[in-house]
């Protein structure tokens, strides 16, 4: 009887190891998001405010946490908008593919984000109205009632077929942006700027010249920091046209929307048509284009007190496009959590007038360029 107990208590013993290591196996197995947290509108808000009231002196309110998608559907980040005194002065944006977050911003009164841009253009009053979904590493969409995106780069575009038709396997993870669970604190390391930030927007030339090319903006921007133009509504037509010969110019095939025509320009042949159209106006330059700069790259060129343009290469649903931006200043942000320098450029977009500072080693870029002069 007693051996009986003995065996009976035994094999009680190991069915409850047994289940205890299954039960404990299963709690520990790692899920490989034990360093993740979801992010919230809630902690959008939080992370804005403090990224505003650690990286500048003006006392801003964080508002309108909106989430953005890929064009599959999968939610990847938040855009923030700032106001002040009901006035707005700029926003940020999270994108939780990047380690530090930062993917742009501005701190500029009356500098609106680009989802408040989309909504104007389509007439869409809230998130509620319709999401937006980021295109490549500076445009940003959202469909109207047509079922046409109307992006933040002045563009009407068809909805690429891909948009939300490759979603995960799990629908309710649709909407949940992971983010590392560390709190990211920031504090500006370096910055430097031009005097002034110089930036006409593409509605000017297209009003003034009938014409748009963004190289060919970026580059006049250029002439007006060198003095060689001012932007005067008599003289830019010609002033623009020139430049747009001197560098290699050409229409875009079947692009012209209202009598507008559009131009494409090789980023290769933009310096030595700019250094010449200077020349022409008593100014000497010399050019040079570097492949994948670095920040120091475009500190050295702003500290010297020259101008540079930014080029860059990105993948759309319509094949291969390029975009040439003004470079007028930069500001290197340290995450004291990590320890991470998060690199930004101070740009003039070829679109708008605002200022945007933008993330130099944004993954999605395909190639980049930085084109330097100097005096």
């Amino acid at each position: 009887m007693k051996k009986y107990l003995y065996s009976l208590c035994g094999l009680v013993l190991v069915a409850i190891l047994i289940f205890n290591s299954c039960f404990i196996s299963k709690a520990e197995e790692p899920s490989g998001e034990e360093n993740t947290i979801i992010m919230t509108d809630d902690l959008a808000l939080s992370l804005a405010q403090n990224f505003a009231k650690s990286t500048n002196n003006i006392d801003l309110t964080a508002l309108n946490p909106v989430k953005f998608y890929d064009s599959t559907g999968q939610a990847i980040g938040y855009i923030v908008e700032y106001y002040q005194n009901n006035i707005p002065h700029g926003y940020v944006i999270f994108d939780s593919r990047l380690d530090d977050l930062i993917c742009e911003y501005s701190f500029e009164e009356n500098s609106v984000s680009p989802y408040a841009t989309c909504c104007q253009k389509c007439n869409v009053r809230s998130s509620i109205d319709s999401k937006i979904y980021k295109l490549d590493a500076l445009t940003y969409g959202i469909k109207n009632s047509n079922e046409k995106l109307v992006t933040n780069s002045n563009k009407i575009l068809d909805a690429p077929d891909s948009l939300e038709n490759a979603r995960s396997k799990d629908p309710s993870t649709w909407n949940d942006i992971f983010i590392n669970s560390i709190f990211p604190e920031y504090t500006v390391v370096d910055v430097g700027h031009l005097p002034s930030f110089i930036a006409l927007p593409e509605s000017y030339y297209e009003q003034n010249t009938g014409h748009y090319a963004c190289v060919v903006t970026a580059l006049y921007h250029c002439a007006m920091f060198y003095g060689c133009v001012n932007g005067n509504t008599n003289t830019i037509r010609d002033e623009y046209m020139e430049l747009w010969d001197l560098t290699g110019t050409t229409q875009i095939d079947q692009e012209s929307q209202n009598g507008i025509i559009y131009g494409t320009t090789n980023y290769n042949s933009s310096p030595a048509g700019f250094v010449t159209f200077c020349a022409r106006r008593g100014v000497s330059l010399s050019s040079s284009i570097i492949a994948n700069p670095t920040m120091e790259t475009f500190k050295n060129c702003i500290n010297s007190g020259n101008i540079a343009n930014l080029s860059t290469g990105i993948y759309t649903n319509d094949g291969y496009k390029g975009h040439q931006m003004t470079v007028e200043g930069y500001t290197q942000l340290k995450n004291v959590s990590t320890g991470n320098i998060v690199d930004t450029v101070m740009v003039a977009d070829g679109w708008f007038s605002n200022v945007r500072y933008v993330n130099l080693e944004f993954p999605n870029y395909t190639r980049l360029h930085a084109i330097l002069f100097s005096r």
